[in-house]
């Protein structure tokens, strides 16, 4: 059998349920269970440096983004920047200090959850992004259209590109993340339901000021975003799960393994 192939089949039989674990089941589980984020791990001067050029892309993506699509054009994204974001509509006051304020309690939630070197690569990628957010908008940029279908798609693959290379250089821009992997260990929710709710809520609260048609155009925003973001950390890889419901489980096991090893 090619060592590449991967079975995941869920047979049931009599009201219980048989799992028939891959070849390379504990192999796949520890290569998905390395994060794209660098685990606590000593100091190298060349992953530093490799990581740093990766952030300082994701802080040039993201600024971009933000200063020509998202922010003169008053739409969203989620998380901890679509808060941000809100926060600053709201307050006429510069959406770099709150993206810095916010994230700083995240910051430290990093520093407890995942380790020192995260915490230190992603207080210095966020001060960065936010001076370089204040600096530019002391220049008053013009955004570079008013089509808001372009703005959310191009904002949205631009803001999702620069927080997609910082977490390939081992850090986040936006805490939210850190917020639900912290809140998965004291409920019983994925990391993706906490995402889903918290960003439930900030379309919401932008649907009552902003009115719905900008809400909407920020959750494509947000669509666009997340789609870049998993190309970047995840690639092109795709992986098919079937499950087979019979009672005849021997039968069918003797037949998708006959059939793998004659393929």
């Amino acid at each position: 059998m090619n060592d590449e192939t991967v079975i995941n089949t869920d047979v049931f039989e009599s009201g219980a349920s048989q799992e028939i674990p891959p070849k390379r089941e504990k192999e796949e589980v520890a290569e998905k269970h390395q994060d794209v984020h660098h685990k606590e791990e000593k100091f190298d001067l060349r992953t530093w440096i490799k990581d740093s050029i990766s952030i300082i892309i994701g802080v040039m993506f993201a600024v971009v983004g933000l200063e020509f699509f998202i922010v003169p054009n008053h739409l969203l994204d989620g998380g901890v920047t679509g808060i941000s974001l809100l926060i600053s509509g709201i307050t006429k006051m510069d959406v770099s200090i709150f993206i810095f304020v916010i994230n700083l309690p995240f910051i430290y939630m990093g520093y407890k959850q995942v380790g020192k070197l995260f915490a230190l690569k992603t207080f210095l990628a966020i001060v960065t992004l936010s001076v370089v957010i204040l600096l530019l908008h002391s220049f008053h940029p013009k955004p570079v259209t008013e089509d808001k279908l372009l703005i959310a798609v191009f904002g949205g693959i631009l803001l999702g590109a620069g927080i997609g290379f910082a977490m390939r250089g081992g850090c986040v821009l936006d805490g939210t993340e850190v917020l639900a992997l912290w809140l998965t260990r004291k409920a019983s929710l994925q990391v993706g339901e906490v995402i889903l709710i918290l960003n439930i809520v900030i379309f919401g609260v932008a649907a009552a000021i902003n009115g719905i048609e900008t809400a909407l155009y920020s959750v494509l925003v947000f669509m666009a975003a997340s789609k870049t973001i998993e190309f970047l950390t995840n690639g092109l890889e795709e992986y098919t799960g079937v499950t087979i419901i019979s009672e005849k489980v021997m039968n069918c096991v003797k037949l998708l393994l006959h059939s793998l090893v004659v393929e």
